[in-house]
This record gives C-alpha cells, structure tokens and sequence, in this order.
C-alpha cells in the first residue's frame, strides 16, 4: 500500500481522538477581518478590501470590517471611498475612537 495513503488513513482515524474534525471549520467574520488585517499589513490593499467585504457577507452590521475597507482605500489612494466606509463604520458603531480617526484621515 501507498505510504502516503496509510498516512493519509492514520491522520483520518486518529482525528477525532484529537478532537479535530473532519469537516472544515466555517467561515466567520473575524477570521476575514483577520486575513484583512494581514492583506493590509503586507501593503495588499486590494486584498484586504475583498478579504473585510467576505466579512460583511458573513456579518453585514460589522463596523471593523468598514472600517478595513476604509483603510485599505487610503492605501489605494481612493479618498472617497475610504470616506464613503468610514462613515459606514461610525453609522454601526459610533462611539469607537478608532473608526473616527480613519474617518479623519480620509477626509485630512
């Protein structure tokens, strides 16, 4: 037999003992976000864009997923749509200190 398929069927049978399952995790909001912030820290703006919209599909009234795309619009140098998100996320949640000042910086 195959060593890569042995290994294959030892990794399967042993999952569970691990508490692993077989079924890949589903997608939540924070992970997205999560892989947004990574996007943007790499100067990937386009990336972090898509990755904070895949966010919204999941949690549509997330104001740090806005914000993101707010951020990554300044990256890209795209002032009115950075401001067009960053007014967004201070609509969902306005008392966040954060998403004023991206609203500030696009507008500054």
């Amino acid at each position: 037999m195959n060593h890569f398929l042995v290994r294959i069927l030892i990794l399967a049978g042993t999952a569970g003992a691990f508490g692993l399952s077989a079924q890949p995790a589903k997608p939540s909001a924070e992970v997205a976000l999560g892989n947004s912030y990574r996007y943007y820290q790499l100067g990937r703006f386009a990336d972090s864009i898509e990755a904070a919209r895949a966010a919204l599909k999941l949690r549509r009234d997330y104001a740090p997923a806005w914000n993101n795309i707010a951020a990554g619009y300044i990256g890209l140098g795209l002032w009115d749509d950075a401001i067009t998100a960053a007014e967004m996320s201070l609509r969902l949640q306005p008392k966040d200190n954060d998403l004023a000042q991206t609203t500030w910086l696009g507008r500054n």
